[in-house]
């Protein structure tokens, strides 16, 4: 595994996180009528759910290179 890109995968998560919880003290509402945390946390998932799918390919790549 690429030491560079797990820890720009690991950050990215952690800005994900951030991100969703901060997004979580505001107003959500609605997605007909969204309030102001809808975007923040709609943003925060999809960042972490990206950065776990980056860290799990270069886990199973590094898993294969050592066969």
């Amino acid at each position: 595994m690429k030491k560079d890109e797990a820890v720009v995968g690991m950050v990215i998560f952690l800005f994900g996180a951030i991100t969703t919880l901060l997004s979580l003290k505001m107003p959500l509402g609605t997605f007909r009528k969204s309030g102001t945390g809808l975007f923040p946390l709609c943003l925060g998932i999809l960042l972490m759910i990206l950065s776990v799918i980056l860290l799990l390919k270069l886990f199973f790549q590094n898993k294969e290179a050592l066969k």
